[in-house]
Order: C-alpha cells, then sequence, then structure tokens
C-alpha cells in the first residue's frame, strides 16, 4: 500500500524519464507485440532528412511527385494538367533536395503493406495535416503524401524538437533514432477506440477514444466492453517497461482487439474524458477500488466535446483573425480589399 501512495506521488508530478518516453515510442514496442498490433515498416531518419522536415518551404524531394488529382469527374491526364506538373516540377528542379534512398525505402514500404498506409514518427502521426493532401486523410498511397503531411505537421515537429520537454531534469538527451514509420491501412471504426489508464501496472481507467460523437451501441454494451478490454489488458500487463502509461486500442469484432499504440503518463497525453488533475489525485484510483473495476467513460448526450484538430483546420493567420488575437492584420486586409474594389470599379466605369 505504501508502494502505490508513492508511486501515485511520483505520478501526480506528471513528469515522465527521458527513457519512459523512448518506451513509449512505436520502434520501442513493436517487436514485443507485433502479434496484437498493425503490421508496420521502419524507415531510419538521417540528420539531413531531420533537418529537411523541419525547414521552412513544402519543397519534396527529387523525384517526388503527388499523384494527379481528378477535379470535378475530369481526366486527370488531360493535356492542362501534364502542363501543370510539367511547370511544377521544372520549377523545383533546381531547389529540390536528393532523398533517394528515403524515398525508394518508402515506396517499397507502402508495397509492401498493400499500397495504403498510415504515416507517423516514432511518437506522433501527422492528424493536424491532413489538410494538406487530396484525400483529406492519413491514408498514403505515394511517397509524396507521406513527407508532404510529415513536413506540414505540428504534432511531427513537436517530436522533433520537444518531445522531452515533459520530462524529469536530466543533464543529458537520451540518444535514439528517429525513424518514419508506416503502418499498414485498416479501416477502423471511430467508434471502436479506446484510451486506457495504466497507473502502477493496474488498469484505473478506459475511455471512447473519439468524443467528439456519442454512440448508443457502446453505452448498451458497456459491462461487455469493460469485461474485454480488461481481458485484452492480460496481454499487455508485465510486458511494457513503464509503471505508468497510457494505451489505445481498437476493437476489432467481439473480444478481439489491437494494439494501436503507448503514450506517456503525463500531461502531453490527452485524458479525453478524463482530466489529469483526478488520474493523478488519487480519485479515479479510489473509484475503481471501489468497485474493483476500471472506471470506464462514455460520451453520452451531454459529455460530448469539440475535436482537439479543429485549429489545425486553417492557417494560424486565419485563426488569429477570427479570435480577434491580430485586429491590425484584420484592418489591414480589409483596408486593401476595399482599394482593390475601387480599383475594380474604376476599371469598370
Amino acid at each position: 500500500m505504501a508502494s502505490l501512495a508513492r508511486e501515485e506521488q511520483d505520478a501526480m508530478s506528471m513528469q515522465p524519464t527521458q527513457q519512459e518516453v523512448v518506451n513509449c515510442a512505436l520502434p520501442s514496442w513493436y517487436k514485443e507485440f507485433s502479434s496484437i498490433t498493425f503490421k508496420s515498416v521502419f524507415i531510419p531518419l538521417s540528420g539531413e532528412f531531420v533537418s529537411f522536415l523541419l525547414s521552412d518551404g513544402c519543397v519534396l524531394p527529387e523525384g517526388c511527385f503527388l499523384p494527379a488529382m481528378d477535379v470535378c469527374g475530369g481526366d486527370s491526364s488531360s493535356d492542362e494538367a501534364d502542363d501543370w506538373n510539367e511547370g511544377d516540377s521544372n520549377q523545383q528542379t533546381k531547389q529540390a533536395p536528393a532523398f533517394l534512398d528515403i524515398v525508394q525505402s518508402i515506396t517499397e514500404g507502402i508495397k509492401a503493406l498493400g499500397g495504403e498506409v498510415l504515416p507517423k514518427l516514432n511518437w506522433s502521426a501527422p492528424r493536424d495535416a491532413v489538410w494538406v493532401v487530396p484525400s483529406n486523410s492519413l491514408r498514403c498511397t505515394c511517397a509524396a503524401e507521406v513527407i508532404l503531411l510529415l513536413k506540414s505537421s505540428n504534432f511531427i515537429t513537436h517530436d522533433l524538437t520537444r518531445v522531452f520537454e515533459y520530462c524529469l531534469p536530466s543533464a543529458t538527451k537520451l540518444p535514439f533514432q528517429y525513424q518514419l514509420c508506416l503502418r499498414k491501412s485498416e479501416n477502423i471504426r471511430p467508434s471502436a477506440e479506446f484510451r486506457c489508464f495504466v497507473l502502477s501496472h493496474t488498469l484505473i481507467g478506459i475511455c471512447q477514444r473519439n468524443h467528439t460523437a456519442c454512440y448508443k451501441n457502446l453505452l448498451e454494451m458497456r459491462d461487455t466492453l469493460r469485461a474485454e478490454i480488461i481481458s485484452f489488458f492480460d496481454e499487455i500487463k508485465g510486458k511494457f517497461p513503464n509503471d505508468n502509461y497510457v494505451f489505445d486500442i481498437c476493437r476489432i469484432q467481439e473480444n478481439s482487439y489491437w494494439l494501436v499504440d503507448f503514450n506517456p503518463y503525463c500531461s502531453m497525453t490527452d485524458p479525453l474524458l478524463f482530466s489529469w488533475e483526478e488520474l493523478t489525485s488519487g480519485a479515479v484510483t479510489a473509484m475503481a477500488a471501489q468497485e474493483q473495476l476500471p472506471v470506464l467513460r462514455l460520451v453520452d448526450g451531454v459529455s460530448i466535446q469539440p475535436s482537439d484538430l479543429q485549429t489545425h483546420r486553417l492557417p494560424q493567420d486565419i485563426i488569429d483573425l477570427t479570435s480577434g488575437e491580430d485586429i491590425h492584420k484584420f484592418a489591414d486586409i480589409f483596408l486593401k480589399g476595399s482599394l482593390l474594389g475601387q480599383d475594380s470599379d474604376s476599371n469598370s466605369d
């Protein structure tokens, strides 16, 4: 009991060690749990490629092109489309970096995984950047889509520059290899995803992963879900090295789950339908102990929450304008628009 109290006190600091964060990286745990997670391919990234991802601009590497888009049902192989692609290619030839080995590895990885993949780095997927690709999703069929998502994502930038910012102070940065992770694309229903919270190797909380919608079928099968997830946790318990951690799973069919990801037990991980105050104060632990079951929270008609990706769907300048944080920019744009309108009217007259 004293040990549990001490570990709860450690969790209250919400500061994992660097090693605990590295343990949550997909390349760190994939081999141990490969039989219960999505098939994946890993591509080590050079320092030059990491610098390229962090550099300004959206120029794609040499020999890397986005597929032609079929606009309004038209022929994507039309002369106009060919001319546009050729002009764009000529414009980028001189400044496009050469990462032929990485581009080739991505292409081969996509082919090995069935022609469609979900990309991520060691920890994060570029979910905030799906607006930059024609599919408006993480599903990629070519190297250009993968690289464009990575290069446009704030989540990926965080992985590359600030992944240890929530960790306990350390004199040195733990060495590790950045890797591009390509995961086999599967059709997973949003209602079938769950986030689980583990404190002192004990499953104390479970919640619906998509907190933006209410699924009545989940409410009707609450007890079944809890029993199934407790059973699945037995396949993880004792095998993952951290004492405290968060893991995501998805329900494939009755009593069948796949492991999606591990996350640190700290504020860098979204608690969704919980709060970190109750997760670290002992409140959730007490509720779980009283019922001798992990606390399960599902979205009802009242607890629906907005998506955390809404602020990533528009450029930051537009968000600042609409939130009133940059009224001077708004005034400038308004005045310029008015002047352009006057010029247009004069020309018309």
